[in-house]
């Protein structure tokens, strides 16, 4: 019976480790989450300032030609 009981400590010790080790697999799989999740936002609104930058240098060149072409 002792030995029964030693292989149970150890495979319940082996069981702890393993969940142990899956819970610091799903803590770092939620981190990584929500990085993934503030890249696409930093990313849409760097894509968003882009295009408002072209669309001002379009106005900004519209309204040189328009008073080029005036004179």
């Amino acid at each position: 019976m002792n030995k029964y009981n030693e292989k149970r400590l150890r495979i319940m010790k082996i069981l702890n480790q393993r969940q142990e080790q899956i819970s610091k697999i799903e803590i770092g799989l939620n981190d990584l989450h929500n990085d993934v999740k503030l890249l696409k936002k930093d990313f849409k609104d760097g894509m968003d300032s882009l295009a408002e930058c072209f669309f001002d240098s379009g106005k900004i060149k519209s309204t040189i030609d328009k008073k080029f072409n005036k004179k």
